[in-house]
């Protein structure tokens, strides 16, 4: 197969696949959004919502909750917010 066909078939593939990643991403982040937990400030309750993402989502290995003032309030990965 010669070279550029294949760098082109390569192309749309990975095209096709970030488009893919994107639109999941979009979806997830309209979802939390819609969720109580997510609106709360409580820190207890973004917990367990992060941690069911980074679960759920192979392709997400780190999700954080701030608060308004920028401050971390609840990290997915079980490890203590800072």
């Amino acid at each position: 197969m010669p070279a550029k066909p294949n760098l082109e078939l390569k192309s749309d593939a990975l095209t096709k696949s970030i488009f893919r990643w994107e639109d999941m991403n979009v979806r997830l982040l309209h979802s939390i959004s819609q969720e109580p937990s997510t609106i709360s400030m409580n820190a207890s309750k973004h917990l367990s919502l992060l941690v069911g993402i980074n679960r759920s989502y192979s392709h997400i290995y780190l999700a954080k909750a701030y608060n308004l003032s920028g401050c971390i309030i609840a990290c997915g990965s079980s490890t203590p917010p800072g």
